[in-house]
């Protein structure tokens, strides 16, 4: 029997504005990509792929969630810090729903 393949669209989640947000199931963290040593946390939707890159507060919101887990990332803008400014996010766990 003869196999079957399709692409795998794959990109880069890009929030524009306040409550752009992106969903899926988190496969994988590439630890030390790029020139900044960022983390990137690789997730699949539907059978895409959408790979977000980390920061300080996103990396802090991410670190209690399990590979494996359905997860939504919502961008909350950018925020003023006692020293600078920083993009602010907030992270759910899908739970299945209640009868």
């Amino acid at each position: 029997m003869e196999e079957e393949f399709e692409d795998i669209e794959e990109s880069f989640w890009n929030p524009e504005k306040e409550n752009d947000s992106v969903v899926g199931v988190l496969k994988i963290i590439k630890e030390e990509v790029g020139k900044n040593k960022s983390r990137v946390y690789v997730l699949e939707n539907n059978g895409r792929i959408t790979n977000v890159w980390g920061s300080k507060v996103l990396d802090e919101r991410m670190s209690i969630i399990a590979l494996g887990e359905k997860i939504k990332i919502i961008y909350l803008g950018e925020k003023t810090g006692e020293k600078r400014k920083y993009h602010d996010y907030k992270v759910q766990r899908a739970v299945p729903k209640k009868e």
